[in-house]
């Protein structure tokens, strides 16, 4: 019995569909660390640099184009809402010789389309009177509420501190209280100009509406537009032509009304707080989709620069696996023929054949080894990075290379400061310097110097700053840019005499990028220097 449960249980794990459903959560985490050892892998290289080169600049680009979207946006809604203010005031004020006409004619203004509640009779404004002194004499409300004394005298000394000679041809705006006020000084001359405009356009009938319309008004505005009792007996009713559409604070008014008496200055304080709480939430929305849209925005250049770039990763790995097997079936045969030149030498004697054999034999093995140095120096394995000896390091490579620079007739000259530190991985900093001395040592003119420096990077960031420069006299005219391209010669014609096979830069190009450094290379008078900054 109990093996036959036993077998049961052996036959439902084996058939057991759910037992061997794959895992989709396993699944997901196998694929998201594949995508970032991908990402590692790419992360250090050439080409990795120039993708989050490219990510940068259009993100860079995007951001400017949306920054300048909408400064325009908001420019202009500034702008907008500045002139319908304007035209608001004027409005109320009795300029404009639409505040005259009262037979409910729609407007057709642009301001009117986008901002509508920019109306004479929807919006709360205030009207002081003043003296010539600037005094106070007398204050009307078209508000829901009236303002106290103290709040009074407070926007007087705010608009006298913005526009202390009250001129008429300026509009103020400030803040008072958490309330956002633009006020004007009521020009009389446009006022009665454009109450007679509106006098002589107007039909006979019209214009005894017009004149009537004061009349039965309230014998002050404030109390009308509050609603209190004497306020409701005096309005106009709605059958009047006064009530149909919005008119000037002074066709409301009654025959004392601010305009009769000489020496005086009517003011307006128009509220449009509600306009400018309106203008903050647009720049606020317009900057948080502003945002949003950026971020979208580079989460699609990432995405889609990462599938770019993966035929040339694979490509990449191609060639460095090439590369690396190649190396090792080409030593074998390498080392045969050699060998087999050493016998010949052996039994018959040394003579230029053999010996042109065992020489070559030797060239295209050190051909391969630099070429599997270079493809490891190529690898995206993180560096390590530790604090580095650039001095210790540059005076051993020194030290090394003058009894061969010396042989060659030139001269070495070291100029290394003491106590030179900065973050590198040792045996590659010691890679590059060697490098870089061998390629001074091979092309420096004949009798020249090759000169060696070390010294701290100047400015706020620490590191170093290495140079190996020699006399190079035909310098002049060279296409530097190709310097440290791989198997890159300055002699195209490959006649020079000079030993190497022009990989040495580019592998010390790599291992200096790889440190998160900068390796460049410069001609002036008659001098070729290599830089290496490190931070």
């Amino acid at each position: 019995m109990a093996d036959t449960e036993d077998e049961r249980a052996s036959s439902r794990g084996a058939d057991d569909p759910v037992r061997h459903a794959p895992d989709p959560i396993r699944g997901a985490h196998h694929k998201m660390a594949s995508r970032v050892r991908d990402e590692r892998r790419i992360g250090h290289s050439q080409i990795g640099q120039l993708r989050r080169k490219f990510i940068r600049i259009s993100t860079l680009a995007i951001a400017i184009i949306l920054v300048t979207i909408l400064l325009i946006i908001n420019g202009a809604m500034s702008l907008f809402i500045g002139i319908t203010l304007d035209r608001s005031l004027a409005r109320i004020a009795g300029e404009n010789p639409d505040a005259y006409v009262t037979d409910g004619s729609a407007d057709n203004s642009l301001a009117a389309q986008f901002i509508p509640s920019l109306r004479t009779g929807t919006v709360d404004y205030y009207v002081f009177t003043v003296d010539a002194d600037g005094n106070l004499v007398r204050s009307s409300a078209h508000a829901m509420s009236d303002l106290s004394a103290s709040a009074e005298q407070e926007l007087m000394s705010r608009l006298l501190a913005h526009n202390p000679d009250l001129q008429s041809d300026r509009t103020v705006k400030f803040e008072y209280d958490g309330e956002h006020f633009a006020v004007r000084v009521v020009d009389k001359n446009a006022q009665e100009e454009a109450k007679a405009e509106a006098s002589s356009s107007s039909s006979p009938d019209k214009a005894t509406s017009m004149t009537s319309a004061p009349s039965s008004s309230s014998s002050s505005p404030a109390s009308a537009a509050s609603g209190s009792p004497a306020a409701s007996s005096a309005a106009p009713s709605p059958s009047s032509s006064s009530a149909k559409s919005p008119s000037a604070y002074n066709a409301a008014s009654d025959g004392s009304g601010t305009g009769s008496e000489p020496d005086t200055a009517d003011i307006i304080f128009l509220n449009y707080t509600e306009i400018h709480s309106w203008q903050r939430q647009l720049r606020n929305l317009s900057t948080a989709v502003a945002l949003l849209a950026l971020l979208v925005f580079w989460l699609i250049v990432v995405s889609l620069s990462r599938r770019a770039i993966e035929p040339t990763v694979r490509t990449m790995e191609n060639q460095k696996r090439f590369i690396t097997n190649a190396s090792h079936e080409l030593k074998t045969p390498v080392a045969i023929i050699s060998a087999d030149a050493e016998v010949l030498e052996m039994m018959n004697g040394e003579n230029e054949w053999t010996q042109s054999i065992i020489n070559q034999s030797k060239r295209l093995n050190d051909l391969i080894s630099a070429l599997v140095r270079l493809t490891k120096a190529g690898e995206s394995q993180r560096f390590e990075l530790t604090d580095v000896d650039i001095s210790q390091v540059a005076s051993d490579a020194a030290a090394s290379f003058r009894p061969v620079i010396e042989q060659h007739g030139l001269t070495l000259d070291t100029r290394i400061d003491e106590g030179i530190a900065a973050k590198a991985e040792p045996q590659s900093i010691t890679e590059i310097v060697n490098i870089l001395l061998d390629n001074g040592a091979k092309y420096c003119d004949e009798g020249g110097t090759v000169t060696i420096s070390a010294a701290s990077r100047g400015g706020l960031r620490s590191g170093a700053t290495l140079t190996v420069s020699n006399d190079y006299k035909a310098g002049e005219g060279q296409d530097y840019s190709r310097f440290f391209e791989r198997f890159y010669r300055a002699d195209e014609s490959h006649s020079s005499k000079k030993e190497g096979f022009g990989i040495g830069l580019a592998m010390a190009k790599e291992l200096v990028t790889r440190m998160n450094g900068t390796l460049t290379v410069g001609w002036r008078d008659g001098r070729i220097a290599f830089t290496v900054t490190l931070r």
